[in-house]
């Protein structure tokens, strides 16, 4: 039987959560960051998502939903940074030029779509027959030897009250964060046949809660986060890469073809590469709720550059609901991002971002009040390879594996300093997951 995507593992820790919280210097000494923002030439519009790399040394990270981003950089080096966004002409810029710029934009040109479209007119298959054709391939596309990977974890909660009644009355509750980040060193089997359903096994390096104050966001609210902080929720590292392509099966709008509907959307390029847009939504007559999003292959090959999907609207009022005394849940979204880059000859998982948004209701009498409460709750676990460490690793020892039921932040320090991620590559927080 295959596994499908879970729409319910936040039912038991959220409600439990409910009931609980109702009672740059470039050029120093050793290494350094640069951070900078990605945008398109002629708008000056940030490019989320885009691949940064350093040429020479391999290190690298992606620009978050705003293009900002973040890099680790030896001030021994001479190297130079290459930028990739699909669509775009990759940018080549020397670290040296770069750190003279007072205002750090990387600015990227846009390539002609008819041009792309040309480059691909050979390819008559239709979509489903595409990514079959992709799903074929993820042996020969992806890495044949398994990889030791750099990575940086982060995890979000965000808990939003949007109403909070007690005996009938307003209260004001604030908004609760719970972000925590860390650096993993890991074993990455192969994309082999044989290693298909093998784990990847990560080691723990370091990391951190990030405390969001009321200078972050006038809406925080320390007693909220603090109960957030106080709760082991599931999740954690090992769940976005569940979603890496060695276990394809677990997106079934990559096998379930009679449930979806397809369509080639555009063609564009990628690092020089021709690619294919197909975007997918789940059937009319389907009376449940799937998914919609698209998916960018590289036409020359079919190998998968990036998945992004999202509960489709079509069926939504079916997404898992659950009410039970007087505690609802209602799942208002799933979602997901898969980004790989080349390597050589192949490619090469970069970015893994899985989230689920839902509303939590209360109506129910405790400790002899009435409440009648609804709360708004985002939580996403995301993995950025920044660096390939060493290629046909030997699997961790058993000792130095982080478990799949440990977590994060039971097992890190509460340290504020700003030189703390200082020698390591990191996704930027998005000012937008703070506010909004």
């Amino acid at each position: 039987m295959k596994r499908k995507p879970k729409m319910s593992m936040y039912a038991t820790p959220i409600l439990s959560l409910i009931l609980f919280v109702l009672s740059l210097c470039l050029f120093g000494q050793g290494v350094n960051s640069i951070k900078g923002r990605v945008v398109d030439a002629t708008t000056l519009e940030p490019l989320p998502f885009a691949h940064i790399i350093l040429v020479q040394s391999g290190v690298s990270t992606i620009s978050n939903g705003e293009g900002d981003f973040s890099l680790e950089v030896s001030s021994a080096e001479h190297d130079t940074l290459k930028v990739s966004y699909i669509g775009y002409a990759s940018g080549y810029v020397p670290i040296a030029s770069f750190a003279l710029q007072s205002e750090k934009l990387i600015r990227l040109a846009e390539e002609p779509k008819k041009l792309a479209e040309v480059e691909v007119t050979g390819r008559k298959a239709s979509p489903v027959d595409l990514i079959k054709e992709a799903v074929a391939n993820i042996p020969s596309n992806y890495s044949t030897a398994p990889l030791g990977l750099e990575s940086f974890y982060r995890e979000q909660y965000k808990f939003v009250p949007k109403k909070v009644l007690k005996d009938g009355q307003p209260k004001k509750a604030g908004t609760g964060y719970k972000v925590t980040e860390a650096v993993f060193e890991g074993y990455h089997p192969s994309y082999n046949a044989k290693d298909a359903k093998k784990n990847s096994l990560l080691h723990l390096i370091k990391g951190r809660q990030v405390n969001i104050t009321k200078e972050d966001d006038p809406e925080s609210d320390s007693l909220m986060s603090n109960a957030l902080s106080s709760m082991g929720q599931k999740g954690g590292p090992y769940e976005p890469l569940e979603y890496d392509l060695r276990q394809a099966d677990k997106l079934d709008f990559l096998d379930s073809f009679k449930d979806y509907d397809y369509r080639i959307a555009s063609f564009s390029n990628y690092q020089g590469k021709p690619t294919i847009k197909i975007v997918f939504d789940q059937r009319d007559d389907i009376n449940r709720c799937l998914f919609a999003g698209h998916i960018i292959l590289e036409a020359a090959t079919a190998a998968i550059i990036e998945i992004e999907f999202h509960y489709s609207k079509k069926k939504l009022d079916k997404a898992f609901h659950m009410k039970l005394l007087g505690l609802g849940f209602t799942s208002l979204d799933d979602y997901g991002t898969i980004q790989f880059r080349p390597d050589v000859d192949r490619w090469v998982l970069s970015y893994i971002r899985r989230g689920r948004l839902a509303r939590l209701d209360v109506n129910r009498k405790i400790k002899g009040h009435k409440i009648d409460a609804s709360f708004e709750v985002n939580e996403s676990f995301e993995m950025l390879i920044t660096k390939i460490k060493s290629r046909n690793p030997n699997p961790l020892p058993k000792e130095d594996v982080f478990g799949k039921r440990d977590i994060v932040s039971k097992k890190i320090t509460n340290d504020y300093d700003p030189d703390f991620w200082k020698g390591y590559s990191v996704l930027l927080l998005e000012s937008n997951d703070v506010k909004k």
